[in-house]
């Protein structure tokens, strides 16, 4: 039989430049499965559920932008003390992947999204 080994690859050679990671929180959705209410404006903790998703995102030192949609002013309300930027997606009732598309489109210049 022949060699069994695996093949050793060298690593490329470190990167000098930083890798540049953006954060994207999507918050355009009807919440249509949640009822009447607007499942990103409920309080968990004391704080919405909006919140509770992007602030982590900035806990980590990634620029962030929240894409905004339905109830969009109540939405960017409930992050007014949040460095974030806002992107709306006028498709948003056409479904989550409008928003992704959106949220990609905002980060087009990092080397990869969180979302």
């Amino acid at each position: 039989m022949s060699d069994d080994r695996l093949p050793v690859l060298s690593p490329p050679a470190e990167r000098t430049d930083e890798t540049t990671v953006r954060g994207v929180v999507l918050a355009a959705g009807l919440s249509s499965r949640f009822g009447e209410q607007n499942k990103l404006l409920e309080s968990v903790d004391g704080r919405p559920v909006v919140w509770q998703a992007t602030e982590p995102l900035l806990a980590v030192g990634l620029a962030t932008t929240v894409i905004l949609g339905h109830e969009a002013d109540r939405v960017r309300e409930a992050l007014a003390n949040l460095d974030v930027a806002f992107r709306t997606n006028e498709a948003y009732a056409d479904g989550q992947s409008t928003s992704v598309r959106e949220g990609v489109r905002a980060a087009a210049e990092a080397d990869a999204v969180l979302v």
